[in-house]
């Protein structure tokens, strides 16, 4: 049977990349750019989330509070 189990493919759902810097700034277009190149790869959304202040603190703590994904990833 286990030849028959079929993984999930990943990503399941929509992929949040959180980013600890207020939108606007010089790494805007870059990280724009692989949200698109990555949502092309995978056929599922990436979605940029800008997470500013704290240098950082309030990004991070997102990132350590949101679910876990899928541990497979290609």
């Amino acid at each position: 049977m286990p030849a028959l189990a079929r993984a999930e493919s990943w990503p399941s759902r929509p992929v949040r990349i959180v980013i600890p810097f207020a939108p606007g700034g010089p790494m805007e277009p870059v990280n724009r750019i692989l949200a698109d190149w990555l949502t092309r790869r995978f056929g599922q959304p990436f979605v940029i989330d800008n997470r500013p202040g704290a240098t950082g603190t309030i990004g991070s703590a997102a990132v350590a509070r949101a679910a876990p994904m899928a541990t497979r990833c290609c």
